[in-house]
């Protein structure tokens, strides 16, 4: 059997971005580069300091997660 590997970091579209998703992977020590949903930040910064911090957004790791996603889609079309 081979052994399952993790990831050290995931990059994921904003479907992905609940709170239970980024808790679990903190807890696995996997980083996650996922954009927020606007309705999200917005609830935020209505409840202040409340809302938490915002999570960590690395645009320069978001955009190579649609490069990569661009090039399985091109792979799909060849089929």
């Amino acid at each position: 059997m081979a052994a399952l590997v993790r990831p050290d970091r995931v990059r994921a579209d904003k479907a992905y971005g609940s709170r239970a998703n980024r808790s679990y992977l903190r807890r696995c020590g996997v980083k996650c580069t996922i954009s927020e949903k606007a309705d999200q930040i917005g609830n935020c910064q209505r409840l202040g300091f409340f809302g938490g911090p915002p999570p960590r957004f690395d645009k320069d790791d978001y955009k190579q997660r649609h490069a990569v996603e661009c090039r399985r889609v091109q792979d799909c079309q060849r089929r």
